[in-house]
This record gives structure tokens, C-alpha cells and sequence, in this order.
């Protein structure tokens, strides 16, 4: 895999009217995450923390008070952030998912946002399957158009095409494409070292390779 852990960080802010004197923050983690390499990495302010059974991270701001946004913006916000370990033999394509709820003293819970991880299971980029030229990205590096050929393509087969960040998230999917040469747009991912896949119709991997958008 590109990575064995993941880290997150859940940034808070009181925006009340008022002083919050406890923050709760509640995280669901994946089944995929190995919840006992739970790691705190730092936090805004004094905390404690609880992993229950069912895989649930309580971080616990006790007596923080919190300023609300309007009398003191700059110290209304806080944050914890934590590192954790992916589980072992995850399949390629296993999408970790985490949301928190975080709570001011007895409102009701403020929803993250949903943060989503595909994995791919490449070990680093040196060890990627040669290309033995079956199939070519060009041009590479890239700005905008990167254009995939297939010339021993057969006229009944079909191949899918995926790329990957090297966090290991899927950023671009084409499925049963029919075409020897094949072109998408890439100007709107970022800059950087991208890793993709070509397999044919039943799955099984043609070549991967890396490309990089400029």
C-alpha cells in the first residue's frame, strides 16, 4: 500500500453567544482502521480520550471555555488531530470513510464533514509491473490531455482505466473502454505524481504506471 496510516484532524469552532465550557467530540472510526494504534498527534487545548468497544473516539474538552466567535474570534476555534493504522490484507478499492459529531456543552451535535480514502495496493512506485509496452501514457509530463494507447487492444475486448493520488485515493475511473487510444482531461487535478491502472474486461491488471501533472 502507498501508506499504512491515516491522519485526520477535526477543527472546531463556538461560534454562539456565549462561552462553551465543555466540548465532546464523537468519531465513528472505520472497521478498516486498526482502533488500538490510535495516536494523538496534538490538540488545541487539554483533553481526554476514550476509544469504546464499538470503535468510537471520545475527545473530551473539560473545562475549556471556549470563547464565542464574536467577542474573541481568534481563540474560538480549537482542534485535535490523531494518526491510525490501516488494518492488514485490505483489498484494493477499500474505501475508509470517518465523520465526527462534536458537541458544545448541551447543544445539539455539529456534523462534520465526511472524509473518504480509497486504497490501491501498491507497495511504493519502484515497485510497480513493468509496462512491457503494451500499453503508453503520453504526454508525460502533462498540463491538460493525457492520452492512453492500446494497440494490441482486441476488436471484442474492452479495458477499465483508474488513477490514484498517492495517498492511495481514487481520483478517475473509465470503465469498458472499447477504443485503442483513449483521452481524458486532467487539468483540473493537481499538480503532482499520479499512479494508474489499466486492466482488462475480467480485471486483471495490464500494467500500472505512473504519469505526472504539471
Amino acid at each position: 500500500m502507498t501508506t499504512e496510516s491515516l491522519d485526520y484532524l477535526i477543527r472546531f469552532q463556538n461560534t454562539g453567544n456565549d462561552t462553551a465550557f465543555v466540548v465532546e467530540i464523537e468519531d465513528q472510526l472505520s472497521e478498516h482502521l486498526d482502533w488500538s494504534s490510535l495516536d494523538i498527534k496534538s490538540s488545541s487545548h487539554d483533553m481526554t480520550t476514550h476509544v469504546s468497544e464499538l470503535g468510537v473516539i471520545q475527545f473530551l474538552f473539560a473545562d475549556i471555555y471556549l470563547p464565542d466567535s464574536i467577542v474573541d474570534e481568534l481563540n474560538s476555534h480549537g482542534y485535535v488531530k490523531y494518526s491510525i493504522n490501516l488494518k492488514e490484507d485490505l483489498e484494493e478499492g477499500t474505501v475508509i470513510e470517518n465523520t465526527a459529531d462534536i458537541y458544545f456543552d448541551f447543544n445539539a451535535a455539529v456534523i462534520t464533514n465526511t472524509t473518504t480514502n480509497t486504497l490501491a495496493l501498491w507497495a511504493s512506485l519502484n515497485d510497480l509491473p513493468s509496462n512491457e509496452n503494451l500499453v503508453t501514457f503520453f504526454p508525460n509530463p502533462t498540463h491538460s490531455i493525457l492520452t492512453i494507447s492500446y494497440p494490441e487492444l482486441d476488436d471484442a475486448s474492452s479495458y477499465h482505466i483508474s488513477i490514484f493520488n498517492l495517498l492511495g485515493e481514487m481520483v478517475y475511473r473509465s470503465v469498458d473502454i472499447y477504443q485503442e487510444t483513449y483521452s481524458f482531461n486532467m487539468e483540473g487535478f493537481d499538480q503532482g505524481v499520479y499512479l494508474i491502472s489499466v486492466q482488462n474486461a475480467r480485471g486483471e491488471d495490464i500494467t500500472t504506471g505512473r504519469i505526472i501533472k504539471q
